[in-house]
């Protein structure tokens, strides 16, 4: 918030800046400033990611797949 705060008094990504507080404010979940984080997305290969296989705090995961442009 604080970040958010300080870009839109410089005028710095202004249209941005405006859609994250709008998104911000319209979040039910968030009080007095602070949002609470409702997710995260981890990239990487699927060697990689098998250290998060077991972790109970996850409750949904998708594999999937990308390709090089040809």
């Amino acid at each position: 918030m604080r970040t958010l705060k300080e870009l839109k008094k410089r005028g710095v990504h202004k249209s941005l800046v405006n859609e994250a507080f709008k998104g911000i404010e319209g979040n039910t979940r968030s009080t007095e400033g602070k949002i609470r984080y409702n997710g995260a997305v981890v990239t990487g290969t699927a060697d990689e990611l098998k250290r998060f296989q077991d972790l109970t705090f996850i409750r949904a995961s998708v594999l999937g797949a990308t390709i090089d442009k040809y």
